[in-house]
């Protein structure tokens, strides 16, 4: 379960190029932390 998690983040990242900004990035780790 933890390993699916890790993995859809980093898919994310990679597809999306990472955020660009420090708000955006907040707001991904909340998410990511949710899921």
């Amino acid at each position: 379960m933890a390993e699916q998690a890790i993995r859809f983040v980093a898919i994310h990242r990679r597809i999306t190029q990472g955020t660009r900004s420090e708000d955006g990035r907040r707001w991904c780790e909340r998410i990511w932390t949710v899921i």
